[in-house]
């Protein structure tokens, strides 16, 4: 990836213009656009979460993996496990963190309580997370996460 800073005087003291330019639009091109257009936003710490019977305050950092259940949504934190009545990509979308990655169809964790990778079956891996939480990362998303972590 090649970065440059060009200077442009018609552009107002407070504005940024960037532009990316590839051959295609790929995925990595796609991801970059969307970091782009998130960067300086404010994401909350804090998010509030219904359960079915009160809304809890949870921090982004005790939240370990959150999984699509039977009929619910489960989220596994460092305090507490919880059902909530919510899809995943809705929760995904406001729930809009940089250390959150799917790794499969049905599950997503926080990258800051993986503790290790391990060969599972048919080439996908199984997630350590803390708390010897489990989960499965299918082969789809693997790449995705060997990226993020810089593998």
């Amino acid at each position: 990836m090649k970065i440059e800073f060009q200077k442009n005087l018609q552009l107002a003291d407070d504005e940024i213009s960037v532009v990316v330019q590839a051959t295609k639009k790929t995925l990595e091109v796609s991801h970059l656009i969307d970091y782009l257009a998130k960067f300086g936003q404010n994401h909350a710490d804090i998010l509030p979460i219904k359960s079915d019977d009160r809304i809890l305050m949870v921090r982004a950092a005790t939240i370990i993996k959150v999984e699509v259940g039977r009929n619910s949504l489960m989220v596994y934190s460092t305090q507490d496990n919880f059902s909530v009545n919510e899809r995943l990509y809705k929760f995904k979308e406001r729930f809009d963190q940089d250390n959150f990655i799917q790794i499969s169809k049905s599950t997503m964790i926080n990258i800051d309580h993986l503790l290790s990778l391990e060969d599972s079956f048919s080439g996908t891996m199984t997630a350590i997370l803390t708390g010897q939480i489990k989960a499965n990362v299918s082969r789809k998303y693997l790449a995705d996460l060997a990226k993020r972590l810089g593998l």
